[in-house]
């Protein structure tokens, strides 16, 4: 029986739940004939952030399987050679150099993803962009840097680690990746778009209400598990933040006598309700986006939904945010990316402008653009996400 097993290890540095056991296909993967492993290495790879996010080391089981808190290389080696037969990770994590090469010994090949690159990456990457990160980045932390940025991008033999075996893309980036001739590419979709896919034939879920109501893509940026993992300060604090996002969604609901309802990541606490009473959704983003009138956002992962569902967007920012890189960078990107321009919203004046210019905006040319490059390839591909990547592995690892 062994020698008939078939295993998915996923390598992450984050809790999984429910919903992301069904972004990451564990229901075709079971079809499929595939066990699940889930292996929780932020304790090691994060250490001293195991403090201030201390929800990122309560794991619970999902789908009922086990998620195993690995606290060491020697650990996460043990782990990984304990499981018999035919196995292969798909690293959701930072590939650091240190876990490729457990990997090595191990003898285990591994996936890596582009599936949700999103605009940041390609967006930002000006060589004037990229050569003051570098040199932001060089000055505060030499060895970081160097660990992070130039080991990289040394020969993989020279640091004992393998190429992927595959690398998923779910968009068309040319250039973005390249990989190893030996390395096999799987053509996909994102993970916004398999949502989508999934939910096509559903009804219209109850929270949904009848009327017209707008949708803000929720974007806490005092509060995101980022800046503490990329030690980066926040530049607005969760009083300042609150103060100003609300006087604009009161100014907002006044002139278009609709309801806002607040879409929140499924990882987001109740610490980042500072809505005011306004429904406040952890489930089922790609729903709320799409019986929508419009969505109002900064930048966030979820916007592939409005431009999946054609729905108009206010992107909107506070000059305090200009004064952090992460946060300024990302929403340039998606501004770029979608030709829309941002909107500040500190001031009446400032909602005066928007409304004078029109709230909600559409580009048909930059949604098409922004489909191929950062959702998928071929709307008229129906297939899910992970069947197409379950065909792949199944055709090296046929049931005997």
């Amino acid at each position: 029986m062994l020698v008939n097993k078939r295993t998915i290890i996923f390598i992450t540095n984050y809790p999984f739940n429910e919903d992301y056991a069904r972004k990451y296909g564990f229901d075709i993967l079971k079809k499929r004939g595939f066990d699940i492993v889930i292996l929780n290495v932020f304790n090691f790879i994060y250490p001293e952030a195991v403090d201030k996010l201390p929800k990122y080391s309560k794991l619970e089981p999902v789908w009922n399987i086990e998620q195993v808190c690995v606290k060491s290389i020697k650990e996460l080696e043990r782990q990984l050679n304990s499981i018999r037969g035919w196995k292969i990770v798909f690293l959701k994590t930072a590939a650091r150099i240190k876990l490729l090469r457990v990997l090595k010994r191990a003898r285990i090949d591994y996936i890596k993803t582009f599936a949700n690159i999103g605009p940041y990456f390609s967006c930002r990457n000006t060589f004037s962009n990229r050569y003051i990160h570098s040199i932001i980045r060089l000055i505060k932390n030499p060895f970081d840097f160097f660990l992070q940025s130039i080991v990289p991008r040394m020969p993989y033999p020279l640091l004992g680690i393998k190429h992927p075996k595959h690398i998923v893309l779910g968009s068309n980036l040319p250039g973005f990746v390249n990989p190893s001739p030996k390395t096999k590419i799987i053509h996909t979709h994102s993970y916004d778009y398999d949502r989508y896919l999934r939910n096509i034939n559903i009804h219209k879920p109850v929270f949904i209400p009848d009327e017209d109501y707008y949708v803000h893509l929720l974007n806490s940026p005092w509060a995101l598990h980022d800046y503490v993992i990329l030690n980066i300060k926040p530049s607005v604090n969760k009083d300042e933040y609150k103060k100003i996002i609300n006087n604009f969604l009161d100014f907002l609901e006044e002139k278009t006598k609709k309801r806002i309802l607040i879409a929140a990541n499924p990882k987001a606490t109740e610490d980042q309700n500072i809505y005011n009473g306004r429904p406040f959704i952890k489930n089922n983003t790609e729903q709320l986006v799409k019986y929508s009138s419009g969505v109002i956002t900064h930048h966030t992962g979820a916007i592939n939904f409005a431009v999946i569902h054609n729905k108009p967007i206010c992107l909107i920012s506070a000059r305090k945010l200009d004064k952090n890189p992460f946060f300024h960078n990302c929403m340039h990107a998606s501004s770029k990316a979608l030709g829309l321009d941002i909107n500040y919203i500190d001031t009446p004046e400032d909602w005066r402008h928007i409304e004078d210019k029109g709230i909600f905006h559409y580009n048909p040319e930059s949604y098409a653009d922004y489909t191929k490059k950062y959702i998928t390839l071929n709307k008229s591909e129906k297939r899910l996400h992970w069947d197409i990547i379950s065909d792949v592995l199944c055709d090296i690892t046929p049931i005997k």
